[in-house]
């Protein structure tokens, strides 16, 4: 259902709580969700694929909503992939639910987020300056990383409220070095979000809020890759964990509606 390559976007989260993926589709709607087929044990964790049955209609697109309809239990269902993968830390498992629409996310994690609520989840996300320089620095496993595209929120600055940096390697780049070098006094500039690649294998895009998203390639064999490099950011000390579930209004991002 859906072909692959979209893309997607994801949370990632662990808790004392979870001890494998039956866990993680406890906090799905009830009845919601199906094994699509058989879950795959990945370097450092597993995928899972799940097809989630709804009656809303997530996209606009009419020949993706003909192909996703089907009834079930009398009644009219939307049938949509989605994506479980677990990384094995050395203190906990890291779950992240990946799914191809906003207004799937949004719903989908609006109810996951209450039925967490009262209970000791904490979500992750990356610290984007810290990835910024380990990308420039390059050191040890740093040198895997390549930041290749940067947004930079700015403030005070009446002519200018972004920036958007892109290239093979933006950190390294000495365009990079100059803008980040030059800021006029009483302006400040912060990453507002990333794109980062892992030894050209796995790509995903991430902000200051936990939010993560990447384009799943045909049989979604880049998800293989996904462990890998969330161990690698935890490992540089580039992530942090959160008791605040990603808010939803961020899921908005100019460059992920060609989806819908």
């Amino acid at each position: 259902m859906f072909r692959d390559e979209r893309i997607y976007r994801g949370i990632v989260f662990t808790s004392t709580t979870l001890k494998s993926s039956r866990d993680v589709k406890a906090l799905l709607p009830r009845n919601s969700v199906v094994a699509a087929e058989k879950p795959r044990t990945l370097p450092f964790g597993s995928l899972e694929h799940l097809y989630y049955y709804s009656e809303t209609q997530f996209t606009r697109n009419i020949d993706l909503l003909n192909e996703a309809k089907e009834k079930r239990g009398g009644r009219v269902m939307f049938r949509y992939n989605l994506y479980v993968i677990s990384t094995a830390m050395k203190t906990a498992t890291y779950m992240m639910i990946a799914v191809p629409f906003s207004r799937m996310a949004k719903e989908l994690f609006s109810h996951m987020r209450n039925v967490m609520r009262g209970q000791k989840f904490q979500y992750e996300r990356v610290l984007l300056d810290r990835a910024i320089v380990a990308s420039r620095d390059g050191l040890d496993a740093a040198a895997l990383l390549a930041v290749t595209r940067v947004k930079y929120s700015i403030t005070a600055d009446p002519s200018m409220e972004s920036v958007f940096l892109i290239g093979e390697n933006v950190a390294k780049s000495q365009s990079h070095d100059r803008f980040v070098k030059n800021i006029e006094p009483g302006v400040t500039v912060e990453p507002e979000s990333l794109r980062v690649c892992l030894d050209n294998q796995f790509t995903l895009t991430t902000d200051n809020f936990g939010h993560f998203q990447f384009r799943v390639s045909k049989h979604a064999a880049n998800l293989a890759h996904f462990p890998q490099m969330l161990k690698t950011l935890s490992e540089l000390k580039l992530t942090e964990a959160t008791s605040a579930f990603p808010h939803m209004k961020h899921f908005e991002d100019d460059e992920m509606d060609e989806n819908e």
